[in-house]
């Protein structure tokens, strides 16, 4: 039986837009998507460049579809494509480009699969989040008293033959936050395999995707200590997976003693307070690690086992003094 072996990292790309190679590979790395996405192939010649350059070309057209906000571009006289739905579909079912409603209608399998853990409808709810990561100060309770329980994605409808898009409840707005980014990388994957490609790592900010293996060697990994992102808890060799780490650490804040991170469970309203410090899915895609990372850390320990035993897949789950394996070798 092959083995599947689980990776988390954590890569600090020093600049944005960066170009590097060797004889041996070829790197790029810019900021898309909210976070840094770094592409390394193991090969070099000038087609790899120009394969190199069209996959950050790919994920920015992607980024036009998928972001919740209006793209940067021609100073925001563009509106992403999800802006204009989020204005629009409470009023009447809004016709969507392809990718859009593919990432849709798939991402609301995983909110009904997980009972809302993971759901793509609490846009409004993050946006008054996102505003208090700006400030450091939590909402008032008044602000988000309406949400408290509400499953957003019970309230959007998908018309598969006309694909259009609707909202029956005026809370609603399409955050895609949780997934894209695994979605685009694995478009990102298929084509490089598209191309040839037989070796290389896709780093989306937490998501990885390895092709292959490393000159006939698994890619060795350090396993980063969620209670000390400057140390490790192991390391672990990897060849094709798809890993997605879901966790508090990466973004929050402190007030009055008390620490928000981003990740909202839609029964409270607020940051998941589950038992889960981070959690590492590995499975064949990174879309489906993105949506299940996510629902396994609201879920807490217990559930997110079941949930990832079910679906068959490899994690690693960190709690506070424990470390559950399934499916993963660390050394």
């Amino acid at each position: 039986m092959k083995r599947i072996i689980l990776i988390f990292i954590c890569i600090i790309l020093i600049s944005s837009c960066s170009v590097t190679g060797s004889s041996d590979y070829v790197q790029k790395s810019d900021y898309l998507l909210g976070t840094f996405i770094s592409l390394k192939i193991y090969d070099s010649g000038p087609e790899y460049d120009e394969i190199i350059d069209d996959c950050f070309s790919i994920i920015s057209e992607y980024e036009q579809i998928f972001s919740f906000t209006d793209t940067d571009n021609l100073i925001h006289l563009i509106k992403s494509f999800l802006s204009v739905l989020n204005a629009s579909a409470f009023n009447y079912p809004v016709p969507v480009s392809d990718k859009l409603f593919d990432i849709v209608s798939e991402s609301l399998y995983y909110c009904d699969r997980t009972n809302g853990a993971f759901d793509i409808g609490l846009g409004r709810l993050i946006s008054i989040w996102d505003n208090s990561f700006a400030s450091s100060i939590p909402p008032e309770t008044d602000e988000i008293s309406d949400y408290i329980g509400f499953k957003g994605y019970k309230n959007i409808v998908i018309d598969a033959d006309k694909k259009t898009i609707m909202y029956t409840d005026e809370r609603v707005a399409i955050h895609l936050g949780a997934c894209a980014k695994g979605y685009v990388e694995d478009r990102i994957a298929e084509y490089l395999k598209e191309k040839g490609v037989k070796s290389a790592v896709l780093d989306f900010g937490g998501s990885i995707t390895v092709l292959g293996d490393k000159k006939g060697s698994p890619f060795n990994i350090g396993i980063t200590d969620p209670y000390n992102e400057n140390a490790i808890i192991g390391t672990i060799g990897v060849v094709d997976s798809c890993v997605v780490t879901s966790g508090d650490y990466r973004r929050f804040f402190v007030y009055d003693d008390v620490r928000y991170h981003h990740i909202i469970d839609s029964d409270t309203a607020y940051p998941s307070m589950s038992d889960i410090n981070g959690v590492s899915v590995i499975c064949e895609s990174a879309f489906k690690g993105d949506c299940l990372s996510t629902a396994a850390f609201v879920l807490g320990s217990e559930a997110a086992a079941s949930l990832l035993d079910d679906e068959g897949y490899g994690y690693v789950i960190i709690t506070d003094g424990s470390v559950k394996i399934s499916g993963v070798v660390l050394e």
